[in-house]
């Protein structure tokens, strides 16, 4: 694609377009692979319109790679996870007096957005009970571990 169509396409930036690129991450787990925003991100979070920066990293749904074959973390959950990664990652309270409470609003959010995106509810359902068992380890991370 040439520079000029991606300026174009990045002025209109508005969630569910979201522009990733694949990076390679050193971190704890060796040469972690993850996916870079490319252009700034504008969505909707509860009435409070929000913006992922260009080079927000991610990636995508966490899901343990045996259960690829059921839950494809680059499939239609997606945008959904790229945006619920940020929400987790940067802990967005916006008015919210608890930070469980919080954390429980992100994930409610991310599971009414896998089904705007047509993920079955049966893998929307195993997605959000997994975050929601499995996320608040990522959620208490004072880290940043990109």
């Amino acid at each position: 694609m040439e520079e000029k169509e991606l300026q174009e396409r990045s002025k209109e930036n508005i969630y569910p377009n979201i522009w990733v690129k694949k990076v390679s991450v050193e971190g704890r787990r060796k040469n972690t692979t993850r996916y870079e925003v490319m252009f700034p991100v504008v969505f909707w979070y509860y009435g409070q319109k929000l913006t992922i920066p260009a080079g927000f990293k991610t990636d995508f749904a966490s899901v343990p790679s045996w259960l690829w074959w059921f839950i494809p973390p680059h499939g239609l959950a997606c945008n959904p996870s790229v945006i619920h990664d940020y929400l987790y990652r940067y802990k967005i309270l916006k008015g919210v007096k608890t930070s469980f409470r919080a954390r429980k609003l992100a994930d409610i959010w991310f599971i009414s957005k896998l089904f705007e995106a047509n993920v079955s509810v049966f893998q929307s359902l195993i997605m959000f009970w997994g975050v929601r068992i499995g996320g608040e380890k990522h959620w208490k991370k004072e880290e940043i571990d990109e």
